[in-house]
């Protein structure tokens, strides 16, 4: 049986399962995207194979699904009185629900989820993923009555009690009502779009947007004053909400003390940024754009007639784009295509953050390839921005900051003083001549300072730990977080410095040189492994840890009662150790039976009459 050159199979297991398939044989579906028109009351249908499929009416208790691998699901669905069950495929789906009590599961890449009426369940699956509202109008309900989205709590429901209460899973943006809503974000950066109607829009602890694309007029949005008019803006409240996406008139948003992103769309916008570093966004501009910054000239696309005030960095189109900057630091993404970024003035940063593949760029040579990097022509630019995937950046002779992003990245600082940061990811960092600045948060594969004072900064994971392989030529380290690093492996002697908050936990463990290793605020338990080492407590309470052959160590800031000795690992009790007065009574000499005479603990400031077992942690036998 077919219809239109749609061809119907039962799957053969006699379940009342439909196959549809635009090829005679189900096996062989390899021909132009279907659009499908059908209305039944089939129990099952399965679009299984279908590279892309359009507009499928159903009706009825439905259970469609796409298979994996298939194309998009543009899926309107008319449902009266069933409850279906509706599943997406691995790209970006639209599933619109009926009035039954369905399921919508997005299943892969960034879907937009219409559950209608009902009590449905909406569950996003991977990407970004966004439940409107936007076609509700409710049994019966007054027009000053929307809907209460609580993305925290991850449920929706019609604000006077009626109508629908939807459980909401793996959503991160929300499309309003005609009608007043509450729409509240999660911890995540949430897209919020109240739509027409006074609407209190709460972002949440995430970097936030408040969205009016689809206003029919232009919108004045004001994040310092909170006084937001015209078109889908009036009457709006907002709370917490870092950035703007205005109409396609001519709007008029401002920002406040913080970071925001102002994306004023198509006509002529006014983008004020009103303090903290501020971006004007083109990236949905369907043509590229020209914007510099020091002229005040903006031409092209969505910035044709956009008067920018107190912003310090572009984000530009999906096509060709000029960016330039002006005296202050800013930071230029041009997008993708081959686009022409200028500093003019400043320590300014081309960014990648965007780039669905990674970047190769190399400010010394001038070359630039990969993800939105080719083509590019870089001029007066000092810093660089990674994608998220795996990037290769490399700095020039002036002092540059390089950020990897996520992913797998290599960073080479060059000649000049420069900041290396791995981000997330297993980074391969190496700083060149000059004094490096190297930030890690998760462990590399390799930190190496080269010539110069260098100095590392670990934060973020839970344990690093060095070999000869994986640090070279780095002099100084500095512990960030409630972390553990152990460079036991490492044979070049390193200053160690914990740098930990109050009330958090830091272990560390020397290199096989003579190591100068300071607690910070919280507690910090040091082990100088071997040769002969400085150890200072801080202001935690602080354990010394002395294992076989530690050497002849040196023990500075030790408070009795707060501070602890841990020697389990060479004594078994108070009587074998050795404690006598140094340099008339000031200092103390602290000996182990059997731990050999070069093993020696030198503890300043501490009289010997002050300590007893209570200083000492034993092995328990």
């Amino acid at each position: 049986m077919s219809y239109a050159g749609l061809a119907i199979f039962d799957d053969g297991r006699l379940n009342g399962v439909i196959f549809l398939s635009n090829n005679a044989d189900p096996n062989s579906n390899k021909d132009a995207p279907l659009k499908v028109g059908f209305a039944g009351g089939f129990l099952g249908l399965s679009l299984g194979g279908a590279p892309s499929v359009k507009y499928t009416y159903l009706s009825g208790g439905a259970q469609v699904n796409v298979a994996d691998g298939a194309g998009p699901l543009i899926l309107a669905y008319d449902d009266r009185t069933g409850d279906s069950v509706l599943q997406g495929g691995k790209l970006g789906d639209f599933l619109y629900g009926g009035s039954g009590n369905d399921v919508l599961n997005g299943g892969g890449g960034d879907d937009t989820l219409i559950g209608n009426l009902g009590t449905n369940i909406i569950r996003g699956g991977s990407g970004n993923n966004t439940a409107s509202y936007v076609g509700y109008s409710g049994p019966n309900a007054p027009d000053t009555l929307g809907v209460q989205v609580f993305l925290d709590e991850r449920e929706a429901y019609n604000r006077d009690g009626f109508g629908f209460h939807d459980t909401l899973i793996d959503i991160q943006n929300v499309v309003g009502t005609r009608f007043l809503d509450i729409l509240v974000g999660d911890a995540g950066d949430n897209i919020l779009e109240g739509h027409d109607g006074a609407d209190v829009i709460r972002g949440g602890a995430g970097n936030d947007t408040s969205s009016y694309e689809t206003s029919a007029f232009s919108v004045d949005v004001n994040l310092t004053t909170k006084v937001n008019d015209g078109g889908a803006a009036w009457g709006d409240i907002l709370e917490s909400i870092e950035n703007v996406r205005g109409s396609d008139y001519a709007d008029s948003l401002t920002g406040d003390a913080k970071a925001n992103v102002l994306e004023g769309g198509a006509e002529a916008d006014q983008l004020f940024g009103a303090g903290g570093s501020d971006t004007a966004s083109y990236e949905y501009s369907l043509f590229g754009v020209t914007v510099n910054l020091t002229t005040g000239a903006n031409t092209g696309g969505d910035a044709e007639g956009d008067i920018l005030s107190d912003i310090e960095n572009l984000r530009g189109s999906r096509y060709e784009d000029v960016l330039t900057g002006d005296a202050t630091a800013n930071v230029l993404e041009g997008g993708a295509k081959a686009d022409q970024l200028f500093g003019a003035g400043g320590s300014d940063t081309a960014s990648y953050e965007h780039s669905l593949l990674g970047v190769t760029v190399n400010l010394a040579t001038g070359s630039y390839s990969g993800g939105d990097a080719q083509g590019d022509i870089l001029t007066s630019i000092e810093n660089l921005a990674g994608s998220q995937n795996a990037d290769t950046l490399t700095g020039d002779a002036a002092a540059n900051v390089l950020a990897g992003g996520a992913g797998n990245d290599r960073l080479f600082g060059g000649e000049g003083n420069d900041t290396l940061r791995g981000d997330a990811g297993s980074d391969a960092l190496v700083g060149g001549d000059g004094d490096d600045r190297l930030v890690v948060i998760e462990a590399p594969t390799l930190v190496q300072g080269d010539a110069g004072n260098d100095k590392l900064f670990l934060q973020g994971a839970e344990t690093f730990t060095f070999i000869d392989m994986n640090f070279k030529e780095v002099e100084a380290v500095y512990v960030r977080d409630s972390l553990t690093l152990d460079m036991s492996g490492v044979s070049t002697k390193v200053a160690i410095t914990v740098q930990n908050a109050a009330t958090t936990l830091a272990t560390v463990t020397g290199t096989k040189g003579n190591d100068t290793i300071t607690a910070g605020a919280g507690d910090t338990v040091l082990d100088g492994s071997t040769g002969s080492d400085k150890l200072s407590a801080g202001a935690g309470a602080d354990t010394f840890t002395f294992k076989a052959n530690f050497g002849r160590d040196n023990v500075y800031g030790f408070e009795s009662g707060a501070d602890h000795f841990d020697v389990s690992a060479l004594v078994n009790s108070f009587n074998d150790i050795n404690i006598s007065g140094l340099n008339g009574g000031a200092n103390t000499l602290i000996t182990f039976e059997g731990a050999g005479s070069g093993n020696k603990i030198i503890l300043h400031d501490v009289a010997a009459s002050s300590l007893d077992a209570s200083d000492f942690g034993f092995l328990l036998t």
